[in-house]
């Protein structure tokens, strides 16, 4: 009777371990991704892109759908002057959600500094009519009217916003 016991309190000690060690994993690869986004956002801050870009591409090693990561990569790979990449990165997220109005406003920034007005154009409005106090897409949009010398709608945007 008293091995029965021992070896069922080893066994217990051997189960409580190893559920201890798989929070402590889980925590740990947290922690790993927090410290990994701390890091990466200070390197954008300071302009170092295509730092703040490994960092943010182990992330989604680590987790391929963080929404955080891609969003933030998206804007990065845009203020580093790729444009493609970070359209890429604006459409992954669209492709889960097409009605992601942040994902949109981004992509249509680039689009913008692309030089491809009209589509710029097109989401911007899109963005506007389905959340219309967004201010940054009226100030888009009346850029990309002033950008493609139509003055008269860029000063009808921002008579909106008046109102």
């Amino acid at each position: 009777m008293r091995y029965r016991i021992l070896r069922v309190s080893s066994l217990l000690s051997v189960w409580m371990l190893t559920i201890v060690f798989c929070f402590s994993q889980a925590g740990g690869a947290a922690a790993t991704i927090q410290s990994l986004f701390q890091k990466a956002r200070a390197l954008k801050n300071t302009g170092e892109y295509g730092k703040a870009i490994q960092l943010y591409q182990e992330i989604l090693k680590q987790d391929p759908e963080n929404y955080q990561a891609i969003m933030e990569l998206a804007q990065v790979y845009s203020w580093n002057k790729e444009y493609d990449r970070s359209i890429e990165y604006y459409n992954r997220i669209l492709g889960k959600n097409s009605r992601d109005y942040d994902a949109l406003f981004g992509k249509a920034q680039v689009l913008s500094w692309k030089g491809e007005y009209g589509g710029a154009e097109d989401l911007y409005i899109e963005v506007i009519e389905a959340v219309p106090d967004y201010l940054d897409a009226y100030l888009g949009l009346a850029n990309v009217y002033l950008w493609s010398y139509r003055y008269d709608d860029a000063l009808d945007v921002l008579k909106k916003l008046e109102e």
